[in-house]
C-alpha cells in the first residue's frame, strides 16, 4: 500500500465517521506531499540536465589565450567559436580556417559569423579597387 492509498483510506474513514476537520487535515497533507513530490521530480530533472552539461563540457578545453578559443579534445587543431560555445545551449561550432585579410589573419564562425583577428590587419594595405558605376542607360 502506498502512502497515498493509506492516506486516502484514512480520509475516507474519517469522512464516513463525520470527522470533517481531521478529514480536511489529511487532504491538506496529501496536497503538500504531492507538491513535494513534484519539487523532487523537478530537482532530479535539473540534476540530470546539469550532469549532462558537465559531461558535455568535459570534452572541451578552454577558453585558451590569446583569442579565447575553446578546443574539442577530439579535434585539437580546430578551434570552436567562443560565442556559440558560451551560449545557453553550448553549441559546438568550429571556426572557419584562418584566412589572410588585409594583411592580417582572421577566422569566422560558420554559424554566428563572429570574426576573430589572429593577426592585426595592415593599416597601410592598398584599398580595394573601385568599380565604375554601371548603368544600362549610359
Amino acid at each position: 500500500m502506498s502512502i497515498f492509498e493509506g492516506l486516502e483510506a484514512a480520509a475516507e474513514t474519517l469522512r464516513k465517521a463525520d470527522k470533517i476537520p481531521e478529514y480536511k487535515e489529511i487532504l491538506e497533507a496529501m496536497g503538500t506531499i504531492r507538491g513535494l513530490e513534484q519539487r523532487l521530480h523537478d530537482a532530479a530533472q535539473k540534476i540530470r540536465s546539469l550532469e549532462a552539461e558537465i559531461e558535455k563540457r568535459s570534452v572541451v578545453d578552454g577558453p585558451l589565450p590569446p583569442f579565447g578559443y575553446f578546443f574539442d579534445k577530439q579535434h585539437p587543431d580546430s578551434p570552436l567559436c567562443p560565442k556559440c560555445y558560451q551560449a545557453k545551449d553550448s553549441q559546438l561550432s568550429f571556426m572557419g580556417p584562418a584566412k589572410s585579410w588585409s594583411g592580417g589573419i582572421r577566422r569566422a564562425c560558420r554559424i554566428c559569423g563572429l570574426l576573430i583577428y589572429e593577426e592585426e590587419m595592415d593599416s597601410n594595405a592598398a584599398p580595394a579597387r573601385q568599380r565604375r558605376p554601371y548603368s544600362p542607360f549610359s
